[in-house]
């Protein structure tokens, strides 16, 4: 009696919540994979790995280079989704070279 009373008052409400759960842990993990996706997709162009500490949903990208003036030119970007934050520590000219192309590319 208690088991029937168990099922149908209570496994109608659970079935439905695991299925909402379900649904929302399969989103979030094409949420995480479109990041890691897209965070890959930058390094590969680096040359580089993505860096391990920025955690599944905000990677971290570095690159460091060597210029010709003895400095040091660093590429540093925190992926997320579909936007990405890229910050540089360039040179001046290097640094001009890199806004004359964005605002080519930009129109």
């Amino acid at each position: 009696m208690i088991a029937r009373e168990v099922e149908r008052r209570l496994l109608p409400r659970y079935v439905a919540a695991l299925a909402e759960a379900t649904e929302r842990q399969a989103e979030y993990k094409a949420y995480v994979a479109t990041i890691q996706r897209q965070a890959a997709e930058l390094a590969a162009l680096l040359d580089v790995a993505v860096s391990p500490d920025g955690g599944e949903t905000q990677p971290r990208i570095y690159r460091y280079q060597r210029t010709t003036d003895d400095g040091l030119a660093v590429v540093q970007i925190q992926g997320g989704y579909e936007r990405h934050r890229i910050e540089l520590t360039l040179p001046h000219d290097e640094a001009l070279a890199v806004v004359r192309t964005l605002v080519a590319v930009w129109g």
